[in-house]
């Protein structure tokens, strides 16, 4: 509910336990209805203020198409190359639409998997 079917663009971070279990969310950022922009920094705050070893980025798309963007595909990489240095797993990138979603992770040309993670 916090990324679905909203009008504007949001972007989550999801911190995970070593178990993988939630222990925190945040709103990493508030968009258009058509782009949301974040910085590596602003992720990491919410996965390094819950001591979080791991995390999941969720995205909405408002136009309804799962398709991830260009600007998706380098907020993916340079999320995945900072979170290396860091040393916590991002485990995936997901795009949320009304009736469908996008997984990073399951794509064959994935972002997650350039980054090394």
């Amino acid at each position: 509910p916090l990324i679905k079917n909203q009008p504007r663009e949001r972007l989550i971070c999801i911190a995970l336990s070593p178990g993988n279990q939630v222990v925190g969310f945040e709103i990493v950022s508030l968009g258009t209805a058509n782009s949301s922009l974040a910085s590596p920094s602003e992720v990491f705050k919410a996965v390094l203020l819950t001591n979080s070893t791991a995390f999941i980025l969720a995205h909405n798309h408002p136009s309804g198409n799962c398709d991830p963007s260009d600007q998706d595909r380098q907020t993916c990489e340079r999320v995945s190359q900072a979170a290396q240095l860091i040393g916590v797993e991002f485990l995936d990138f997901l795009i949320v639409t009304e009736d469908s979603f996008y997984s990073f992770a399951q794509s064959d040309s994935s972002a997650l998997k350039k980054g090394g993670v």
